[in-house]
């Protein structure tokens, strides 16, 4: 007995779109033909001719949960992921408590069993809790981090001598080390040079220069350690091209981008005010452009959204906002748009948003439309290019910085086989709270 047939598809299988047909059982892939087999299935889903990628694996949000539930919960930011398309998580710690030891670890993942609808990881936290890192791993955590240099949201940074001591342990653990790489020393000295009233501020004290320093600095740190380093979204052209460098001599190192670093750059601060504050900030636009390059040369590994929602009201005074965007629900869609436009090939956004997301952290049974892989998958019409509206969003923040701009949403997201969003029901979400499964068990 099947669980699910997909039928009349083009399924993206081994880097191209193929007429086939999906099987699924047990919520894994059985089998990928060009006729289904003649099993009965619970249920039949003819997706007339409309393209079907992989589950999105978001490997970077902030759901904010437990703690900060006022901005966003498990709930609601696994609503807007399956929105989006994403059928996976990866949550970082700075919540309330910040996921730094077992029990503050134990209750994000009663809360993410609960309520969330797709699937998920949860990421350990680094500060002075170096003795907490190996019984974090024992607990099940997909990653450290992220692991900051800089002041940022609900974060305690880390001086150089604690970052090599936490590195070195991690090293000896063998999962990724997450950095958010902005100088503090840096930062501190931009502060006082620049008119705190002025509008631009925030992308003035933290300028370019912060990450590439702390993208140097750390890259040194892990040299002669057997780390795979993981740097959190790039935003500057010198910081991707010291990844790529170190790529070249060898070293286990990644990085991801967002695509709020690269649909929008620092000219979009005075239209946007509070809206357009994240840490690292918007960028010249020079930057942007490079970004792209090195996104589609694949320097840049991955796509994720660092969903990190805050009320509207919060966003109102560009001086005294929170710095975070949401943006799970709208970073897929978006990035459909773009290949709609032809900046970049179908085959390297799929990519960096599933398979090698998934190879980077270790997610096993992900990422790819495959026979014995879990049956995570969005359905597309490339025709149907819609805009985003905040409003209508999933997540508690209620906007977007990305509002008017073109994106391609999914019509329907499948995730291990069970229907978690279909378009033709209103709101759209129809999986239960706590559906959701951990990745870590």
């Amino acid at each position: 007995m099947l669980d699910i047939v997909v039928k009349n598809a083009k399924v993206f299988h081994d880097g191209e779109l193929k007429e086939l047909e999906i099987s699924v059982r047990d919520g894994k892939i059985y089998k990928l033909s060009k006729i289904a087999p003649p099993e009965q299935a619970d249920v039949v889903v003819d997706v007339g001719g409309r393209i079907v990628l992989p589950g999105v694996i978001d490997a970077h949000v902030h759901f904010r949960d437990p703690g900060f539930t006022s901005k966003e919960n498990w709930y609601t930011g696994s609503c807007a992921a399956a929105g989006g398309g994403v059928t996976c998580v990866v949550d970082h710690p700075n919540t309330n408590p910040p996921t730094i030891d077992p029990k503050a670890f134990r209750k994000k993942l009663r809360r993410a069993n609960k309520l969330s609808i797709v699937d998920f990881g949860i990421n350990g936290g680094v500060t002075s809790n170096l003795e907490m890192l190996e019984r974090l791993k024992e607990c099940g955590i997909t990653a450290f981090g992220e692991i900051f240099m800089a002041p940022s949201t609900n974060a305690e940074p880390l001086d150089n001598t604690i970052l090599r001591k936490a590195l070195e342990k991690i090293s000896e653990l063998s999962l990724p080390a997450c950095i958010h790489a902005e100088d503090g020393e840096i930062i501190l000295k931009a502060e006082s040079r620049f008119d705190p009233t002025n509008p631009m501020y925030h992308c003035l004290m933290r300028p370019p220069e912060a990450e590439v320093e702390a993208v140097v600095k750390v890259v040194n740190m892990v040299k002669d350690l057997d780390v795979k380093l993981h740097i959190c979204h790039i935003s500057t052209e010198d910081g991707a091209g010291m990844v790529r460098n170190a790529k070249y001599v060898g070293m286990k190192v990644s990085c991801e981008v967002t695509p709020h670093h690269l649909l929008l750059s620092e000219d979009d601060m005075l239209r946007l005010g509070g809206m357009g504050k994240m840490n690292p900030p918007l960028r010249p636009y020079t930057h942007v452009q490079k970004l792209w390059e090195y996104l589609r040369r694949g320097i840049i590994d991955i796509i994720v959204s660092d969903h990190a929602p805050h009320r509207r009201i919060e966003k109102d005074n560009v001086f005294d906002s929170p710095p975070g965007v949401p943006g799970v629900e709208t970073m897929f869609p978006l990035m459909l748009a773009c290949v709609k436009r032809n900046m970049i090939p179908l085959e390297r956004v799929v990519n960096a948003s599933s398979e090698r997301v998934a190879d980077i952290f270790g997610i096993l049974g992900k990422g790819k439309i495959e026979g014995g892989y879990d049956a995570d998958f969005g359905v597309y019409d490339m025709k149907c290019v819609g805009k985003v509206e905040g409003e209508k969003l999933h997540s508690k923040a209620g906007w977007s910085p990305f509002d008017g701009f073109d994106a391609i949403f999914p019509s329907l997201v499948i995730r291990r086989g069970e229907i978690i969003y279909d378009e033709r029901e209103e709101g759209g979400i129809v999986a239960e709270k706590g559906s959701g499964r951990w990745i870590g068990e």
